[in-house]
């Protein structure tokens, strides 16, 4: 697959992603960077999140698959300080069930989230 092609595929997977948020009522904010296409910043009233979106082809059975394939991105979003009204996540989107999976990236753990659908 070419770069181009997998910037298409993550721009769509932004515009899904920033549907969702929006749904929701986030105002999201979506970078123009072809060299990291895939992150986005969602704020609302009460708190925001940062968010680096992922392609797996499979489902993640547990944080330490997770940790395991993104090991160096987790590493990345850590050597950030931590803020008190923003997060982080990662947002795993499953080609093989079409469904996404949600983590929050703490300075000492990774999380399961749930954003309901």
């Amino acid at each position: 697959m070419t770069s181009s092609n997998r910037f298409r595929k993550m721009l769509s997977l932004k515009k899904e992603a920033a549907a969702m948020l929006e749904a929701k009522g986030y105002v999201v904010i979506q970078f123009k960077d072809q060299e990291a296409p895939g992150h986005l910043f969602a704020a609302r009233d009460d708190h925001g999140i940062l968010i680096s979106l992922m392609r797996a082809h499979d489902l993640f059975s547990s944080i330490e698959e997770v940790t395991k394939c993104y090991g160096g991105i987790i590493r990345d979003i850590r050597s950030f300080p931590s803020p008190a009204d923003y997060h982080f996540e990662i947002w795993v989107f499953v080609s093989l069930t079409g469904c996404w999976q949600y983590y929050r990236i703490g300075h000492d753990e990774v999380t399961e989230v749930d954003h309901g659908g």
